[in-house]
């Protein structure tokens, strides 16, 4: 039986003390639900953004006094602005296809990406063994919508490694309410 099917079996029971999902920016102030700001590149900057040395319960009215007096250094920027989300929605869900070789030390992946170098990163540090040993394969990918660029990771090394581990082919295709879940979603 698939875990899928063994999945909706389970019943799943919810107090009503659960708390409430804070999905806007005003709900994260009131909660004070903030993330640090964590830069790729380290250091203070990315993109456009430089920053200040804020800490919770800075005077807000003098960090825009102090920004306005640099002109140069810093925009102070006012207003309102709300951005919808939006679901990929690609045509095909997300799956994975594996046939290992080699005794197990070198599998075949068809992967539905739009990132193949990524999938086979993610499948080799996850069965241990080079790069070269896994083969990524991808046929056109229409109607992504950027949603399998980094997502096909989740699902490929899954699996590789069923592949490896039985030495047969594995393939996994998740459900569409499963992808949605665990997909991110994208700006509109």
């Amino acid at each position: 039986m698939l875990h899928a099917d063994l999945s909706r079996r389970d019943q799943v029971t919810y107090s009503e003390n659960r708390p409430q999902p804070i999905i806007s920016i005003e709900d994260a102030i009131r909660e004070q639900s903030f993330h640090e700001l964590n830069f790729a590149g380290g250091g203070d900057k990315a993109c456009i953004h430089k920053v200040l040395d804020l800490h919770m319960g800075s005077n807000i009215e003098e960090v825009i006094a102090f920004c306005r007096s640099r002109p140069d250094e810093y925009a102070v920027v006012s207003g309102r602005f709300k951005m919808a989300g939006q679901e990929h929605f690609y045509f095909e869900t997300q799956g994975a296809r594996a046939v290992p070789a080699d005794g197990g030390t070198e599998v075949e992946v068809f992967s539905s990406t739009q990132h193949p170098h990524e999938t086979q990163m993610f499948i080799a540090e996850v069965l241990g063994i080079p790069f070269n040993r896994v083969v990524v394969r991808t046929k056109r990918i229409g109607g992504g919508f950027g949603g399998k660029e980094s997502r096909a990771c989740i699902l490929a090394p899954y699996a590789a490694l069923a592949a490896v581990k039985f030495n047969c082919p594995a393939r996994f295709q998740m459900d569409r309410d499963v992808d949605m879940a665990n997909s991110g979603k994208r700006h509109a």
